[in-house]
């Protein structure tokens, strides 16, 4: 059904392409796709929960510290019963962690401590699992070494944050986990710095 419809969609926004391209109702139906996304963000946040990403894949969200899957699954319920009819919200999972670095390009850390990362050739997902000997495997066979994305997360990613937080707090959120500090501020105390000095 998703094919067809993006089939539909595509074939309407090409103008002057196709004998029954409609570009107006192609800008129509981008206006109410936002429409929708701007209504399921707010609603989210207006129930406490904090937007990580949105689009038309899905929505992702984070919960306060100690919300449950029933929690998790009441919110869900809450904002579907807003939407307009027809369109539908579904619980889909939940993962113990995620990385979002830009649109359509983040990690998801499960709770079982395998990996998911979105593919670069068709849209799928890969999911990464660790095997005995450390090496990552997953069902399309790529060579992915966790333990390196790990390392790049950390290094070239999160240090671009490293400005918003006090040096002990900054190694408090981005510790690594092989070399711990014995005297490691704990994450309740973690601050963010008062930014408005970097933007003048």
């Amino acid at each position: 059904m998703k094919l067809v419809v993006n089939s539909a969609y595509g074939y309407l926004a090409a103008g002057g392409l196709t004998r029954f391209a409609d570009v107006h109702a192609a800008n129509e139906v981008t206006r109410r796709g936002r429409e929708t996304l701007e209504l399921m963000g707010r609603d989210l946040a207006g129930r406490g929960v904090t937007l990580v990403e949105a689009g038309t894949d899905g929505v992702y969200f984070a919960v306060p510290e100690g919300w449950t899957e029933v929690g998790e699954r009441r919110v869900v319920a809450e904002v579907a019963a807003m939407l307009p009819p027809r369109v539908q919200l579904e619980f889909e999972g939940r993962y113990a962690a995620m990385l979002s670095h830009e649109p359509k390009n983040y990690a998801l850390l499960q709770h079982d401590g395998s990996l998911i990362l979105p593919r670069k050739r068709n849209g799928g997902c890969g999911l990464l699992e660790k095997s005995e000997d450390g090496a990552g495997s997953n069902a399309d066979e790529r060579d992915y070494d966790i333990d390196h994305y790990a390392r790049q997360l950390r290094q070239t990613i999160a240090s671009r944050l490293a400005c918003a937080f006090a040096p002990a707090d900054y190694e408090a959120v981005f510790a690594d986990p092989d070399q711990m500090s014995l005297f490691m501020p704990t994450i309740g105390t973690v601050r963010t710095a008062d930014l408005r000095s970097f933007a003048r």
